[in-house]
């Protein structure tokens, strides 16, 4: 019988490519994304197939008003630490971090919808062709001739986001900086910190 980290080799062998099939709203550039529903109709098939079940366990970090959003909308923050079992009954760890804007009582259900999601993005290595494994680069342009840049936090966040990042954390940083309706820029992380801290959790993957 094979354990959790085989069972999941395995998986990752039949799993077929899983394009963006979801598209944002236009007035947000109409970015394009997979949505938990195209992970998990293929996923859960998997899973069921080769014996492996994974048992959520979720906890608070911060619960309020959603930054730069209309007052009656919320920002819910979770991380959820995964125990993934194997069909022999061996076991594996995982943690990820979910966040969920909502203007009703729905935030926490999108935290962890997220944070499940972001689980398969990564640990199945989930991407398409479309995606450009050697990082985006977020910035606005080079000057002619350099001049000094203030070392601000958003300086700092903005040179990070120019490094090699995994397909998944890309589109979750589309996804953040489309809820907020800001740019992944200096400018705007420098003037809008909540903003910039959600960045830095994605950059961090805090709790690691």
């Amino acid at each position: 019988m094979n354990t959790v980290y085989q069972a999941l080799t395995e998986i990752i062998k039949e799993l077929p490519g899983i394009g963006k099939g979801g598209t944002g709203p236009k007035d947000q550039g109409g970015y394009k994304y997979r949505g938990i529903e195209q992970i998990t109709s293929h996923v859960s098939v998997l899973l069921a197939k080769h014996g492996v079940v994974v048992i959520p366990s979720a906890t608070l970090i911060s619960d309020g008003p959603a930054p730069g959003m209309k007052e009656s909308w919320t920002r819910v923050i979770l991380q959820v630490d995964w125990t993934i079992v194997g069909p022999d009954g061996s076991t594996m760890p995982a943690r990820t971090i979910g966040i969920g804007h909502d203007s009703g009582d729905k935030g926490s259900n999108k935290a962890m919808s997220q944070a499940y999601k972001y689980l398969w993005l990564d640990l199945l290595c989930i991407a398409d062709t479309k995606d450009d494994s050697d990082g985006a680069d977020y910035s606005t342009g080079v000057r002619a001739e350099p001049v000094p840049v203030p070392d601000t936090e958003g300086v700092r966040l903005a040179r990070r986001l120019r490094e090699p990042m995994s397909a998944a954390s890309k589109d979750r940083l589309k996804e953040i900086a489309a809820n907020y309706g800001f740019k992944l820029i200096a400018a705007d992380l420098d003037e809008h910190p909540e903003f910039a801290n959600e960045v830095r959790l994605i950059l961090d993957g805090v709790p690691a």
